[in-house]
C-alpha cells in the first residue's frame, strides 16, 4: 500500500492538492474522518477534539496564560469546554488509526505528524507544501472570505505556530526540516497543476519500486 502523507503551511493547498490527487489516483482521503474515528473511540464529541486537534499538549494553558490581564474583549468569549480526553490519548488514536489507514488501503492523509507515525514504512511518501506569505494571505481571504489582510495573517500565525508545536511535540523535529520528507514544493512558484504532477510522480516511482 501506498500513504501520501501532506505536511502544510496554512493556507498552502495541502488539503486542496491532497484531495484532488486522492481522486486522480483512486486513493482514499482521510483528514476530517480521521478525528471522526477518534471521537469515536474514545468516545466523545467530535467538537471537543477538534479543539485539541493538531495542537501541542499545554496549548490551551499557555493560551489562557496570555490573557493573564483579562480574556479577549469581544464580550462574547467562552472559553473552550473542559477536557475529558487527554492529549496522549488522541495522540495515540489517531496514530493506530492512521496506521490501520495504511495498512488497509492506498491513501492520502493530511497532516496529524503522519510522516513520523509511518516513519520507515515502506510505501509512505512524505511531502511538505509551503507558500510565501503573501500567497497565502491572498489564497486564505479568498478562501474564509475575510476582509482585512490582518485577519488572514492572524489566522495563518495561529494555525501555523499549532502545526509546528504540534509536530515538536509529537515527533521531537523541526516541522519545517526537509530531511523529513521526501518531496518539498512551494505551491506559489510551481502552481497546484505542477505541485500535483511532482507529487504523483513520486507516488508511482515509490509504488513501482515496491
Amino acid at each position: 500500500m501506498i500513504t501520501l502523507n501532506i505536511s502544510r503551511q496554512f493556507g498552502s493547498g495541502g488539503a486542496y492538492v491532497g484531495r484532488r490527487l486522492a481522486r486522480k489516483l483512486g486513493f482514499k482521503y482521510a483528514d476530517r474522518e480521521i478525528l471522526t474515528l477518534a471521537a469515536r473511540r474514545l468516545d466523545v464529541p467530535v467538537e471537543e477534539l477538534s479543539l485539541k486537534e493538531e495542537k501541542a499538549p499545554g496549548f490551551w494553558e499557555d493560551f489562557f496564560r496570555s490573557f493573564t490581564f483579562g480574556a479577549p474583549d469581544t464580550g462574547f468569549y467562552t472559553p473552550p469546554p473542559l477536557r475529558t480526553v487527554s492529549d496522549e490519548s488522541l495522540l495515540e488514536a489517531e496514530a493506530d488509526i492512521i496506521r490501520n489507514i495504511s495498512g488497509r488501503y492506498d491513501a492520502v492523509i493530511i497532516g496529524r505528524a503522519a510522516f513520523h507515525v509511518l516513519a520507515g514504512r515502506p510505501g509512505a511518501v512524505n511531502v511538505f507544501l509551503h507558500a510565501p506569505l503573501e500567497f497565502r494571505v491572498k489564497r486564505v481571504m479568498e478562501l474564509y472570505r475575510l476582509k482585512t489582510r490582518s485577519e488572514a495573517e492572524a489566522m495563518i500565525d495561529r494555525n501555523d505556530e499549532a502545526r509546528e508545536r504540534f509536530v515538536r511535540v509529537v515527533t521531537g523535529r523541526d516541522w519545517m526540516e526537509a530531511d523529513n520528507f521526501h518531496l518539498c514544493v512551494d505551491t506559489a512558484a510551481a502552481g497546484f497543476d505542477l505541485a500535483e504532477e511532482m507529487i504523483e510522480g513520486l507516488v508511482r516511482k515509490t509504488k513501482a519500486g515496491l
